[in-house]
């Protein structure tokens, strides 16, 4: 009886009309959008507004860039702290003097707009929204590569979803910047679903590939538009691997890579009405693509 009214509670709690996703369902999705995706013609915000309004647009898939705070205790949706991101980002005021690299702190963050109109968001707001829109996923880039980086990194992700909601974590996908990053993050939480971006790895081809095959919880390989070739992208797909491809804008691309075995891109600023023009129908072994 018990188990009977929590779950009509969690039914009665989520958006009408828009199902929860199981963790694995993201791999049906060809379209993630990069550093939540573009706005007004803007990229790279990770902003409230851009995962709105992708989201309204069909997009479920959300890369997010995240970002230690100054005191290394909180994470922010950031791409990086260096002086042209801040003017990029109209933000002249933090433009550092001196150096390259200016980290602020959560407050500094959350006060200052992104071009005078977006909204920052720090790591626990972006559970929010995963828990107020329950068919999205994140894909994590927390950029960096050293152990114990990573570990203070996902130390602190973990814990706050944990504190808010541990079924939120479902549906996180971290990316992996090189082999030993598999066993770094599972110490601290095992994801059921990992993706390795190849952009910093020096791994060949033939050590991605064995990854894979020996790793089953590495679902997805992404990478670079030079690094997208035939023979490489059938071999991931002949290990169990989707492949992605970032970060592409064009529709005429997009259809150049799905014709060597990619399943799907990164992207600013496509959507599935650009994706499904004079292919609508021949999404064969895939779900409907996602309405606008």
């Amino acid at each position: 009886m018990l188990h009977s009214i929590l779950l009509l509670l969690s039914l009665l709690s989520q958006p009408q009309g828009v199902p929860p996703a199981d963790a694995a369902s993201w791999l049906a999705h060809p379209l993630i959008a990069h550093a939540l995706g573009g706005i007004d013609g803007h990229d790279l915000t990770n902003s409230r507004e851009a995962f709105e309004t992708n989201y309204a647009k069909g997009i479920r898939v959300f890369e997010t860039d995240l970002m230690p705070t100054r005191n290394l205790k909180d994470l922010v949706a950031k791409h990086d702290w260096t002086k042209e991101q801040y003017q990029k980002f109209e933000q002249d005021e933090y433009v550092p003097v001196d150096g390259e690299w200016y980290p602020l702190s959560l407050e500094e963050f959350l006060k200052v707009p992104i071009n005078h109109r977006y909204t920052p968001l720090a790591w626990t707001d972006l559970l929010d929204l995963l828990a107020t829109h329950p068919d999205a996923f994140l894909v994590l880039d927390t950029k960096f590569t050293d152990q114990a980086t990573v570990l203070k990194q996902y130390g602190i992700l973990v814990k706050e979803a944990e504190d808010k909601d541990p079924a939120l974590l479902n549906r996180v996908i971290p990316q992996l910047y090189h082999q030993d990053m598999l066993a770094w993050i599972e110490s601290v939480h095992v994801f059921p679903s990992y993706i390795y971006t190849l952009y910093q790895t020096k791994d060949t081809n033939q050590q991605v590939i064995d990854f894979v095959r020996s790793h089953l919880r590495v679902q997805a390989i992404t990478m670079a538009e030079s690094r997208a070739v035939k023979s490489f992208v059938q071999s991931l797909n002949q290990a169990g691997a989707r492949v992605f491809v970032h970060t592409v804008n064009s529709k005429a691309s997009f259809d150049k890579y799905r014709k060597i075995g990619v399943f799907g891109v990164y992207t600013d600023f496509l959507h599935y009405s650009d994706i499904a023009k004079g292919i609508k129908g021949s999404w064969t072994a895939q779900p409907p693509l996602p309405a606008e």
